[in-house]
């Protein structure tokens, strides 16, 4: 405090309502300002605060409203990791979850098999300027330690991340490399272990199922929901089907316990169906993106999971 005779109650970096102040006279005379002086740094840059400070406790399960700023227990927004591949990914699964991260205070970085433009799927709501994306990083430079949060966007494109998975397909890209597959592997290995939220959305749910985490896949016993689209033209070993198989084959090779399409809150709308079981999180389809956002925010700025 500049006044030396006066004594300041403050949070550092935190967003935190003092409900009240109780002030216990030891001795002399005690005066309560009515108007708070104007703020001053109680600490030299990046210093911690020891002051003990009392955060609002929210109720309810609401997202906070556009522009309100939402912070971890660390005092900083929560970061979350868009991943999208370098070719043919979903522009809807990429834009609408971002918007609605951001929207609640959530800072998104997004990262893909190489630091290279991204090119969506034609007609996926990529707009007049075609949609490609630079990501802020390569997938084998992103730490799990980072971020509170990983969400991988669909698309067929999403293939190339598939770790385990033995097959083949017809368009090469979607094949990836070993390399990009293992490093894949390794974050969401370690955002598991850290305890962190996994989210897939649409063709983005094979990325989960083909992923190895202890030798079982983090599907497995999970329940969770998928794309009933076919996927890309390929060889799937020991699928028996004539046709190609949808991307909820993957899931359910891998053990995951699907619910039913569309079942989900409204059954005549994609819109709700997100299913969340324990810190994995997975949506149905495009229609969802703007609902997985929601509902990843909704477990980041509360600190507690979401339920469906």
């Amino acid at each position: 405090m500049s006044d030396q005779q006066s004594l300041g109650l403050g949070a550092w970096e935190s967003e935190t309502i003092f409900h009240s102040v109780a002030v216990r006279r030891i001795s002399g005379e005690v005066a309560l300002a009515t108007t708070p002086p104007a703020p001053r740094p109680l600490q030299p840059p990046g210093a911690k605060s020891s002051a003990t400070t009392k955060t609002t406790d929210k109720s309810d399960n609401t997202l906070p409203k556009s522009g309100t700023k939402s912070t971890t227990s660390t005092g900083r927004p929560p970061r979350v990791l868009l991943v999208i591949a370098n070719q043919h990914f979903f522009y809807r699964e990429y834009s609408e979850p971002k918007q609605e991260l951001e929207r609640a205070g959530c800072a998104v970085e997004v990262a893909a098999g190489r630091k290279a433009p991204c090119r969506p799927h034609q007609g996926t709501g990529e707009g007049a300027d075609g949609g490609v994306v630079n990501p802020d990083l390569a997938i084998a430079d992103a730490d799990a330690s980072r971020y509170d949060a990983i969400l991988f966007s669909g698309g067929w494109g999403s293939s190339m991340y598939q770790f385990a998975f033995q097959g083949t397909y017809q368009n090469t890209a979607y094949n990836g490399e070993r390399s990009v597959k293992e490093a894949v592997n390794k974050l969401i290995t370690s955002f598991i272990q850290q305890d962190k939220h996994v989210c897939v959305l649409c063709h983005g749910t094979t990325v989960l199922a083909w992923a190895r985490v202890n030798g079982r896949s983090p599907l497995t016993g999970k329940q969770a929901t998928g794309p009933v689209i076919n996927g890309p033209t390929g060889s799937y070993p020991g699928y028996r089907g004539s046709a190609t198989p949808t991307s909820r084959w993957h899931a359910e090779t891998n053990g995951a316990r699907m619910v039913a399409p569309n079942s989900v809150g409204d059954p005549s709308t994609l819109v709700d169906d997100v299913v969340i079981d324990g810190k994995i999180m997975t949506g149905q389809d495009d229609p969802t993106a703007r609902e997985m956002g929601r509902q990843l925010a909704r477990a980041l700025t509360t600190g507690r999971d979401a339920t469906k």
